[in-house]
């Protein structure tokens, strides 16, 4: 059985976001870990993915499962979290995000339906949150690791 993936390639370096659409049986089974994962990794041994898991969005209790992956030293880590930005990601019809490259300078991530897009500067938490869209809109951030 086939499984549609949707994920949104970040390119921080060339500050470009594309949507990727690719059929999951070539990769084995889905879920929010593993070697299916695999992929990302072959490209850029530096991406880090924020994926939901298969029920993520769905609306029952307990289903904000995302879980960001990355490899280092050669081996994938993984490190487990909830909340409702997996969902959001879903409403805006994407499984993942991969980020590869690394950027000069801070740039923030705007995600709908209609698309993604980086932006230039390092806005507070505060004024992300007062140009939300919508009340339901999530506003998330993410440090670099290190």
């Amino acid at each position: 059985m086939e499984r549609t993936i949707r994920y949104g390639l970040i390119d921080l370096a060339n500050r470009t976001t594309q949507r990727v659409t690719l059929q999951a049986a070539r990769f084995g089974t889905w879920g929010m870990l593993g070697e299916e994962l695999a992929f990302w990794w072959q490209q850029d041994r530096e991406a880090v993915a924020l994926t939901t898991g298969p029920l993520t969005g769905c609306g029952a209790p307990g289903t904000g499962a995302m879980a960001w992956s990355y490899l280092k030293e050669g081996r994938l880590h993984t490190l487990a979290t909830e909340g409702r930005l997996g969902a959001w990601l879903r409403y805006a019809g994407l499984d993942a995000l991969v980020f590869c490259g690394k950027t000069d300078g801070p740039l923030w991530l705007e995600v709908s339906a209609q698309g993604q897009a980086l932006r230039s500067g390092k806005p507070s938490y505060a004024a992300l949150a007062a140009q939300k869209p919508t009340e339901e809109a999530v506003v998330a951030t993410v440090r670099p690791r290190g």
